[in-house]
């Protein structure tokens, strides 16, 4: 039974793996899939595009943000140089 589980968890973390490769190969992201990616809320990567934090262009209606955009940004947040933007998980 214990076994069963393993295996169950290690598919689902190779799944995960695999549409995370699948996000980073992209050039252009949707902001909820920029939320996936930062792991926040949509609303979150909402505020950052409206402070002018995390750059994003309008294409066919929908907000798009480029993947060096989304980098750069992940990158901040990481070394702690956003602090007007909080994000909550």
């Amino acid at each position: 039974m214990d076994d069963e589980k393993n295996a169950k968890a290690v598919r689902k973390s190779a799944q995960r793996a695999d549409e995370g490769t699948k996000h980073m190969s992209k050039l252009l992201y949707s902001r909820r899939e920029a939320a996936e990616l930062l792991s926040c809320k949509l609303q979150n990567v909402n505020d950052a595009i409206v402070a002018g934090a995390l750059p994003a262009v309008k294409l066919g209606g929908r907000s798009l943000i480029h993947r060096r955009d989304l980098l750069a940004f992940a990158d901040k947040l990481a070394s702690g140089a956003l602090q007007a933007v909080q994000l909550s998980v």
